[in-house]
């Protein structure tokens, strides 16, 4: 798998959980998955294009599309 991929598919997991442990709310900063996952900017920035994860200001969270592609995986 590509490292990119890689990259992806691991912020999709921690917003996963995220949103599992709070289904109504789910946001993750942007600085807590920098913290766990180091420089992501391009892999967020794809998620976002893709409809995969949703941006507030500097938050995230995990949109029904991304849940289905993680659990594919």
């Amino acid at each position: 798998m590509h490292p990119n991929a890689k990259a992806r598919l691991a912020l999709l997991k921690t917003l996963y959980r995220a949103r599992e442990g709070n289904p109504f709310n789910g946001w993750v900063n942007e600085r807590d998955l920098k913290s766990a996952h180091g420089e992501i900017g391009f892999a967020l920035d794809i998620l976002v294009e893709l409809g995969q994860i949703k941006l507030d200001g500097y938050r995230y969270r995990i949109t029904g599309g991304g849940v289905l592609a993680t659990e594919a995986e």
